[in-house]
């Protein structure tokens, strides 16, 4: 299984909410993201595999509350490029990433580098691959 890095970038049950907003100038290393000739799962920049949820929109996530404390929201950095990042608002005012219209979470089940311990959980989280 092939992997590359986000540089710089979690949700189990019970989601909702976003709005546009700008990254919050939080100390956190950047993401990156280069194309592969085959999908590649993306990792953060601690080499941990970012996933996606079906039931989110480009502008709002459904995973809040005990969600979040499993599925962790991927956060914004200074050194976001590229169209396919934009930031959003969550229900509880915190930004979060959103790469090509799916925000963006780590899941707590992953707990080594490699670990994808969380694709397909209900149906609904996926990692993401590109």
């Amino acid at each position: 299984m092939r992997r590359f890095s986000m540089l710089g970038l979690v949700m189990l049950a019970g989601c909702t909410g976003m709005e546009d907003e700008k990254p919050s100038g939080e100390t956190v290393p950047p993401l990156e993201v280069q194309a592969a000739a085959e999908p590649t799962i993306v990792t953060d920049a601690n080499g941990m595999t970012v996933y996606y949820l079906d039931n989110d929109t480009p502008t709002k996530s459904r995973c809040d509350d005990n969600c979040a404390e499993n599925w962790p929201p991927v956060r914004p950095n200074p050194n976001l490029q590229g169209e396919k990042f934009k930031i959003i608002t969550r229900t509880d005012g915190s930004p979060q990433v959103v790469f090509d219209g799916h925000p963006l979470y780590t899941c707590v089940l992953d707990r080594n580098v490699g670990d994808v311990k969380c694709d397909g959980h209900l149906g609904v989280f996926h990692a993401l691959r590109y």
